[in-house]
């Protein structure tokens, strides 16, 4: 297994503010990675040609690219906090609210401090909620075409700002010890990015045999679909050539009709 692949786990105790000490359940999470600057050429560029096949099959198909889009707009409506874990993970999170009391905050074991420090991340991710709807927006699609995204966070050359993009796969490329990114905002504007100064974080729906290849639906419905082009394209062919014909036909002197 790549060295660059990490099963991050939750701590087998958590240790509150209080000093209580409580077990906490074992949480295997395979689906996301750093990346870091040994590993850039070993995974930036590593695609195989059925997310190729994907992508196209989801620009051609109507009826997958409606599904696709209407999980992505449901995700989109999702909304990203920073929470406090029960330590029996029997409960939800339980969110961090800026607009809380100072009490509320010693309640929990934190200072207004320590919460502003933790929400900082969260409101420098996408430049806010707007943001945030269309990065999941486009996670969910990666997820569901190619089977994977990247998250990067990394100065804006311009304004010297945070910034955090989704990458599809198509977007990122090695370059030396670094990477290339493509920006949304116009066609081949390219900037460098360095991994020393930057996050970058694989995010993949693993294969059950392989984990770190990434899976997609689309490995099983690329047949199915393409047979759904055929046929759409042999009814619209037939119902053309009937509509040219106007339903009659030509015949020569003196023939006659064999019906």
């Amino acid at each position: 297994m790549p060295s660059w692949f990490k099963i991050h786990r939750r701590p087998k105790h958590i240790i509150t503010g209080k000093g209580e000490v409580h077990p906490a359940g074992t949480t295997t999470l395979a689906s996301a990675a750093l990346v870091s600057k040994e590993r850039v050429r070993s995974v930036m560029g590593q695609r195989s040609d059925w997310q190729a096949d994907a992508w196209e099959l989801y620009d051609s198909v109507s009826e997958l690219r409606f599904g696709v889009s209407w999980i992505a707009n449901a995700c989109s409506r999702a909304r990203l906090y920073v929470g406090r874990i029960d330590p029996d993970g029997s409960s939800e999170p339980v969110p961090l609210d800026a607009d809380f009391e100072g009490e509320d905050f010693e309640d929990q074991g934190l200072t207004v401090e320590q919460v502003t420090t933790l929400l900082a991340p969260l409101e420098e991710l996408g430049g806010g909620q707007l943001g945030q709807s269309e990065m999941l927006r486009r996670l969910s699609i990666h997820l569901n075409i190619p089977g994977e995204s990247y998250l990067i966070g990394f100065d804006d050359p311009e304004t010297n700002e945070r910034t955090w993009v989704i990458a599809s796969s198509d977007e990122v490329s090695s370059s030396g010890a670094g990477i290339k990114l493509q920006l949304p905002d116009m066609a081949n504007h390219q900037i460098d990015i360095d991994p020393d100064r930057s996050t970058i974080l694989r995010i993949w729906r693993p294969h059950p045999r392989l984990a770190y290849q990434a899976d997609s639906p689309l490995v099983a419905l690329r047949q199915p679909l393409r047979e759904l082009i055929d046929i759409s394209a042999h009814i619209t062919a037939t119902a053309e050539s009937r509509l040219a014909g106007g339903g009659g036909a030509v015949l020569p002197p003196g023939g006659s009709n064999p019906r």
